[in-house]
Parts: structure tokens; C-alpha cells; sequence
């Protein structure tokens, strides 16, 4: 009798947790498509090599879009992230980036979404804030997005601080489609 108690409450409780996971299937995705290629990827790295100063202010000023660096993540960076994050798209939004890709764990395949802003200071250190994520139909909690803006925030110090360049980031501009970054001299 106690087993087949037990075997009645295990099988909904076993649907619920199927049911759960199917419906983690699906999830956010990006507002319009995104083309990427090899040479919009490698265009990043040359706009890079290639900027100049103004010649009045002493400023370096470039622009990116969002095909550029979907792309640039997607044929340089993907070893970085694939294990977890698949087929990443970057779309600008004004005064905000979203990040969105196909999460997977080992069963559950989902697509995510992460939205943030990037802050400069007056000493040139960005300030990333995780406004919002989801994970398939699921938002992930405000304490966990504060976290993880402050582990990202502690990255790109520690990747700046290594950096002994002569010039610090002004500010980042975040259009739809477009981001432009200007660059001083210290």
C-alpha cells in the first residue's frame, strides 16, 4: 500500500518536472536579424588598426555596428563561450546592448537574453549594469544580475589596469544598430 502511495505522488511530480523542462524550450529572441561574416569580423580589427586622432582634440572616435561585432564574437571569441552560450547575436538598442544566444545545460537547451548598459567614469573605467536576463521564459533575480554586473565590472578593471596605454575610454554611445567609442589621451 505505501509503495503504491508513493508511485501515485512520484509520477506528477515527474510529469511537473518534464512539463518544467519543456517549457524552458524557447525564450527570448533578438528583435531582427543579424548577418555575420568572416570579413564584417575582421572589418572590427582593422577599424581598430587603422584609427587615427583627431588632429585638434587628440580624441580616437570609431564606430561599430552590431553586424560587426556579432560577427567579431562569433569567428574570434566563440571558444570562449560555446560550451555554454550558441549562435550569440549583439543587438544596440539606444544606451543599451543586449547580448542574446542559445543557453544549454545537459538536458534543458534555452534561448537567453542579457541586457546591460556601460557607464565611463572620469577615469575612464566602464561601469557595465546587467539591467536584465532570461533564461528561456524564466527572468533571472535582481540580486544575481547585480552580481554578475559586479564580477564584469571586476574583469574589465583588472583588463584595463594590465593595459599601460597612453589613452582611456570618454564615453560609448549606444545607438539602434551602431556603438561609438571615443578615446583620450591620459
Amino acid at each position: 500500500m505505501k509503495k503504491t502511495y508513493v508511485t501515485f505522488l512520484t509520477l506528477p511530480v515527474l510529469i511537473l518536472i518534464v512539463s518544467l523542462a519543456c517549457n524552458l524550450s524557447g525564450g527570448p529572441t533578438p528583435p531582427r536579424a543579424v548577418p555575420t561574416s568572416p570579413e564584417l569580423a575582421q572589418s572590427v580589427e582593422t577599424t581598430l588598426q587603422t584609427v587615427q586622432p583627431d588632429p585638434t582634440s587628440g580624441k580616437l572616435q570609431f564606430t561599430v555596428t552590431e553586424a560587426q561585432m556579432t560577427s567579431y564574437v562569433n569567428y574570434n571569441l566563440r571558444q570562449d563561450f560555446e560550451p555554454i552560450l550558441k549562435n550569440p547575436v549583439i543587438v544596440f538598442q539606444p544606451d543599451k546592448m543586449e547580448l542574446y544566444g542559445t543557453i544549454q545545460s545537459d538536458s534543458i537547451t534555452a534561448n537567453g537574453q542579457v541586457v546591460m548598459s556601460v557607464d565611463i567614469n572620469d577615469q575612464g573605467k566602464p561601469s557595465v549594469k546587467i539591467t536584465e536576463a532570461n533564461f528561456g521564459p524564466i527572468p533571472v533575480p535582481t540580486g544575481l544580475l547585480t552580481n554578475l554586473s559586479t564580477a564584469i565590472d571586476r574583469s574589465l578593471s583588472d583588463a584595463m589596469s594590465q593595459n599601460n596605454s597612453d589613452y582611456q575610454l570618454e564615453s560609448i554611445k549606444i545607438t539602434t544598430g551602431s556603438a561609438t567609442v571615443t578615446i583620450r589621451k591620459k
